[in-house]
């Protein structure tokens, strides 16, 4: 799947832009079933987006009505990028390069007993729910395009 997509497989840490974290049964994805979005910039009333888990193509110009929060700053990883093997597996999915930040293995989270106590980590906005129909519609529309 790397090769694939003009990605090298390094045997030295020290080489890798990108260190793939494997799946550990003892952990799971923070609200895996939820959408989030990134604001990435604004432009008078209009906010443009990222969708968390899918390619930056699927980038969304939005009503800022829409959406909570401000642009943040690029973030850069001090060393290689350190994603999770769904990075991977979306890669294939998509057949596009996915967007690092999304991957982060802080996204992941050690299975506790209450729940309640699990946050999602970083910058994750929900979308606002009464529009949140309307997201799903356009994005599933834009995959089977």
């Amino acid at each position: 799947i790397i090769t694939a997509h003009g990605g090298v497989i390094s045997q030295r840490r020290d080489d890798a832009t990108h260190i793939v974290i494997l799946n550990d049964p003892n952990k799971r994805y923070v609200n895996p079933d939820q959408d989030y979005l990134r604001t990435i910039e604004i432009k008078g009333n209009r906010a443009r987006v990222h969708w968390w888990y899918f390619p930056d193509s699927y980038d969304q110009w939005l009503s800022q009505s829409e959406i909570e929060g401000q642009p943040e700053p690029p973030m850069e990883p001090q060393g290689a990028w350190r994603v999770t093997e769904r990075f991977i597996t979306d890669l294939k999915k998509y057949n596009e390069w996915m967007n690092e930040l999304d991957y982060s293995e802080d996204d992941v989270e050690e299975e506790e007993d209450d729940k309640s106590t699990n946050k999602a980590k970083k910058n994750k906005k929900k979308r606002k729910s009464s529009s949140s129909k309307k997201s799903t519609a356009m994005r599933e529309t834009k995959a089977r395009a």
